[in-house]
């Protein structure tokens, strides 16, 4: 069996004492694990059923996901092997899909129409009283986020909205605010934390980004009193459900990504959700972010997947490098690829304005349109999970 299929139980005299004299393991029982949480040292929570452990995880994983291992070894070390990982990659595959996105696309749908009614009532809500301004900022803020995107606009238009929706998705919040902070701290000998909560780069973040917005709403929709004063108790609690929802996303792709940090993976991996103007049409964006800055010069790489009512799923790569940019579509039929190749001159008309050197390829294959959402969550070669009880 491949070694890389192991998860190793590193655990101490006592723990391993007790799985023996207790029986609680035996060899060859079969176990399913579930991911509960990450801890701040970069280990999992794993319940097992009969047993919990933190374990240092080397493969990425996702909150609820589920595992199913057997136990190979009880000794020095506790193995556990995944079973027949080949029939199981598919529904770790797909468990893993499931939190790789920032909001479902139904999700910000409801999440939209929920704050409509919100803000249409307003006053009505609490018994009279008119929401908070800061309240209502955020839920304005919110729903500006998820304004749908025309993808047939001109790009000029389309690239910067597109930029301003993923920066501000909320896996960035952190990292953003303390560069700004470190800028400005850079330029000062002291300066108050009140005085620092003014400068417009700080108002600008806190406004702009999802996550503090989302963070504010739910600190508001969780207190019960205030819940309680309202008179669309049902409304209140969808738009917090959503919201917690959406916040666990955020942090299950931050979680990913520190748990890939220490991989041989030289490349993190977020999709994002975007939402179309069109019912009929839906679209996944994946970026793929160098781990280090100086790997950007060998290129940066997005890939877009659209679901047509007309012409059906159509995939798009992009590889950038410099002032090239080479793409290439994937689309389920020749009707497809014809309707492509008769606008490609168009185009390139549009993008020649930006790049210097453009490539632009179109080709039939379903396969490569089926693997997009898991070709990049391969497990790594070393599939080794150190169990702490």
């Amino acid at each position: 069996m491949d070694i890389s299929s192991f998860i190793k139980s590193i655990a101490n005299p006592e723990i391993r004492n007790y799985f023996s004299g207790q029986e609680i393991i035996n060899v060859g029982d079969e176990l399913t694990g579930k991911i509960l949480d990450f801890k701040s040292d970069g280990r999992t929570l794993v319940d097992f059923g009969k047993f919990r452990a933190l374990a240092e995880v080397s493969f990425p994983v996702s909150k609820s996901q589920l595992i199913h291992v057997k136990v190979a070894e009880i000794g020095e070390q506790i193995k556990l092997s995944l079973i027949d990982p080949e029939t199981k990659k598919s529904i770790t595959t797909k468990n893993l899909i499931s939190n790789l996105e920032i909001v479902s696309d139904d999700e910000f749908k409801r999440l939209q129409a929920d704050i409509k009614q919100v803000l249409g009532r307003d006053a009505s809500l609490f018994q009279g009283e008119k929401l908070p301004a800061n309240i209502k900022s955020a839920l304005l803020n919110i729903h500006s986020h998820f304004e749908p995107l025309n993808i047939s606009s001109n790009i000029s238009k389309l690239i910067p909205q597109l930029k301003s929706y993923i920066e501000n998705s909320g896996i960035y919040f952190e990292k953003k605010l303390e560069n700004t902070i470190q800028n400005i701290l850079s330029s000062f000998e002291k300066i108050s934390v009140k005085q620092l909560s003014q400068f417009p780069e700080i108002k600008d973040i806190l406004t702009k980004d999802l996550k503090p917005n989302l963070v504010i709403l739910k600190d508001f929709f969780s207190n019960k009193e205030i819940v309680e004063q309202s008179s669309e108790k049902r409304e209140i609690e969808n738009i917090r459900s959503s919201i917690d929802r959406i916040i666990n996303d955020i942090e299950s792709q931050k979680n990913l990504a520190i748990n890939r940090k220490e991989s041989t993976d030289q490349t993190q991996v977020f999709t994002h959700t975007l939402n179309l103007n069109k019912d009929e049409q839906k679209a996944k964006l994946k970026i793929y972010y160098k781990k280090k800055k100086g790997d950007l010069n060998k290129g940066i790489r997005l890939s877009l997947l659209l679901s047509m009512d007309r012409m059906g799923e159509i995939r798009t790569d992009f590889f950038n490098v410099k002032n090239d940019l080479n793409i290439t579509f994937f689309v389920t039929n020749e009707q497809a690829k014809n309707i492509i190749e008769e606008n490609i001159e168009k185009i390139k008309e549009e993008l020649s304005r930006i790049f210097g050197n453009l490539v632009i390829n179109v080709i039939v294959s379903e396969s490569k349109i089926a693997q997009f959402s898991s070709e990049d969550l391969a497990l790594s070669n070393s599939k080794m999970v150190d169990l702490m009880a």
